[in-house]
């Protein structure tokens, strides 16, 4: 953000009840929409599991289950935009935004998994 006025573009996403983006922007490196809707799922499952919300717990969970989600489906191993991408874009709906760990931790864990669910809603 380089003037306070930039808020309103780059962080709109906190203050409102519904995302609108287009679904497209979901995906990740040409990924089809049952690999999207299957992330995002994932996603949803493993931060269903977190007892502790905070970005630490958050950001450790998620990255680990990039990991291993990689791992299972063949995709390169370090690049863990297969699971991240779809999430962030379901929390923020723009191309460009903080990291979802951020996002999550902001929202909370309710608003994180209504919005995940509306994600798959689109697919």
């Amino acid at each position: 953000m380089k003037k306070l006025s930039d808020i309103t573009d780059l962080a709109d996403f906190f203050f409102v009840d519904e995302l609108t983006y287009d679904k497209k922007l979901l995906n990740w490196q040409k990924m089809r929409e049952g690999e999207i809707k299957e992330s995002l799922e994932r996603s949803l499952g493993i931060l269903s599991g977190i007892k502790t919300w905070n970005i630490k717990n958050l950001e450790k969970a998620l990255m680990e289950a990039a990991t291993n989600f990689n791992k299972e489906k063949g995709y390169p191993e370090k690049n863990r935009g297969y699971l991240l991408w779809p999430l962030r874009v379901a929390l923020s709906g723009k191309e460009h935004s903080p990291s979802p760990f951020e996002i999550a931790d902001i929202l909370g864990k309710e608003m994180t998994q209504e919005r995940i669910k509306r994600a798959i809603d689109k697919i």
